[in-house]
């Protein structure tokens, strides 16, 4: 019998917010917009795993496709905790 306690399930904050602080919503727009570039994004690894992501937002960024490099600076930005720059908004 083991005295060790289940496995506690993953929880996310509020409104779709990862625990790096970046919304689901963009994650998913994101890995859509990667997929549409040939390029494999595991959200739940870029929820995480802030390295993971980061390297993920770089290739986007190299992406020629305009909305995909706006995306992915707007997620630099809120995996830095900073303020984005094209709406004033923070993330």
């Amino acid at each position: 019998m083991s005295t060790s306690s289940p496995p506690q399930p993953c929880i996310l904050r509020p409104h779709g917010v990862t625990p790096l602080g970046v919304p689901l919503q963009w994650l998913y727009r994101f890995r859509d917009g990667m997929a549409r570039q040939g390029h494999t994004v595991r959200v739940a690894q870029m929820a995480f795993d802030r390295i993971y992501a980061l390297e993920r937002i770089a290739s986007g960024h190299a992406s020629a496709d305009p909305v995909l490099r706006k995306l992915a600076l707007k997620l630099f930005y809120a995996y830095q905790g900073e303020r984005d720059l094209h709406s004033g908004n923070t993330a």
